[in-house]
């Protein structure tokens, strides 16, 4: 298949740019959803920070996903 597309002369050139360009959107997209994760993530992070020590114990206590968030981004209980 790959020895094809390379042989059709022309078409070949409209099908590797159709690739390269999906693949650099799809690549982009990752990029700034990953920014926009990281950034959320921060700020979450820096909320549960502002409860009270107890509070914040219970609620780490209770959620999974809050304690994955506070160790990827660093920060302790």
């Amino acid at each position: 298949m790959i020895k094809n597309i390379f042989l059709t002369n022309t078409e070949s050139i409209f099908v590797l740019a159709s690739f390269l360009i999906v693949f650099v959107a799809c690549f982009i997209f990752y990029k700034k959803t990953l920014k926009t994760l990281k950034k959320y993530e921060n700020e979450f992070s820096k909320e549960v920070s502002k409860l009270p020590k107890t509070r914040r114990q219970s609620v780490l206590r209770k959620s999974k996903i809050i304690n994955h968030i506070l160790v990827s981004t660093k920060k302790s209980i």
